[in-house]
């Protein structure tokens, strides 16, 4: 038999986002190990196509938002834009329940690409809001709907949390109505 590296590559980065979610489908949490094992390859082939395990949980990210693209934004309503988002991208986190910690331990990747990401800093700077207070506003938004789905994976009844969930984003919207004023 003969080893080495094979003349046409076994592998390549979707292959590695495609399995890594079809084993969170499964509802287990996706390993190097575990995709690399299913894959039939040696954990180290998987290195060839991404740079770590942060990048595969960006990798992950990113085609998750990409099979569930954000309806139109309301251009002319800064606070229903906040809404639809916030809400979207709960309801997108606990599609993938078992990615939730994953997630949550790795920042967004700045050279990603989030198609809805420009559409919402747009709108937030047609309101009013300068492009970094804009981008925190996304952030946070990032944390308390991250914080709001971890709950409900923790059996919170969902009442309880919905309610948590809009006071926290009406108090928000609130702060930045003086923000937006100032």
């Amino acid at each position: 038999m003969v080893r080495g590296r094979p003349k046409s590559p076994l592998l390549n980065q979707a292959d590695i986002v495609t399995e890594a979610l079809r084993i969170a489908d499964s509802g287990r949490e996706p390993t190097l190990g575990s995709i690399s094992s299913s894959l039939g390859v040696h954990v180290s082939s998987l290195y060839n196509h991404i740079e770590s395990k942060a990048h595969l949980v960006n990798l992950m990210r990113e085609r998750v938002g990409n099979m569930h693209p954000l309806p139109p934004l309301p251009h002319d309503d800064w606070v229903a834009s906040i809404k639809l988002v916030a809400h979207q991208l709960r309801a997108v986190l606990l599609t993938y329940p078992v990615l939730l910690a994953s997630f949550a331990s790795a920042p967004l990747d700045p050279a990603g690409e989030y198609p809805y990401l420009d559409d919402f800093l747009s709108v937030l700077q047609s309101a009013g809001f300068d492009q970094p207070d804009a981008a925190h506003i996304f952030d946070f938004l990032g944390f308390i709907t991250l914080g709001s789905a971890l709950d409900l994976t923790y059996e919170v009844p969902d009442s309880e949390n919905e309610a948590t969930f809009e006071f926290g984003l009406d108090r928000f919207i609130s702060g930045l109505e003086s923000l937006r004023n100032r």
